[in-house]
């Protein structure tokens, strides 16, 4: 999702979410924010609180409905937020396509290794804001252990080819 939110692209984007990520109260905004060594860093925001969300505390986390209506209404954040954990994990895969995001024109396609990943996942997923990596969203647990590991793709776009899992301690943007 972008900040130019109209009531149109936000419930055709609204109908590509699974209902069953609709129905549990994970949901939050998020913006776009300068970290303290002056990149630009991917921030959760509590739609209750109108205030920096955690990605651990679940009573930062609202419904859809809620998130999403308040996204319309404020326009001030970049989209909404997810919050992994109560069954929810995520896998990033970052650096494994290029889109460009003020067009929407595909510049390259996924690399075949981050395709594979997709389609034996078998699970939702979405271009990540920047373009450049896709993120899914699944139902179960992962074991512990290493959640982060060097893609085996070199980066089509942006720094880095990486493959990130997480369950829990996380957020995605949507």
């Amino acid at each position: 999702m972008s900040k130019a939110h109209s009531s149109t692209s936000l419930r055709q984007e609204v109908a590509d979410i699974p209902l069953s990520m609709r129905l549990v109260p994970r949901w939050g905004a998020w913006k776009m924010s300068p970290a303290k060594d002056g990149r630009l860093t991917k921030v959760p925001f509590s739609i209750l609180t109108g205030h920096e969300a955690s990605s651990t505390n679940d009573a930062d986390w609202t419904d859809f409905l809620e998130a999403a209506a308040y996204l319309l209404r404020k326009r001030q954040h970049d989209g909404l937020a997810f919050q992994l954990g109560g069954g929810w994990a995520g896998v990033d895969l970052d650096g494994c396509c290029n889109l460009d995001i003020k067009t929407a024109n595909i510049v390259s396609d996924i690399v075949p290794e981050a395709a594979r990943i997709i389609r034996d996942l078998a699970t939702y997923a979405e271009i990540s804001p920047s373009g450049h990596g896709v993120k899914l969203f699944c139902r179960g647990s992962l074991p512990s252990g290493r959640r982060r590991m060097k893609a085996p793709w070199q980066p089509v776009a942006g720094d880095k080819a990486e493959v990130e899992m997480y369950d829990s301690g996380r957020f995605f943007c949507v």
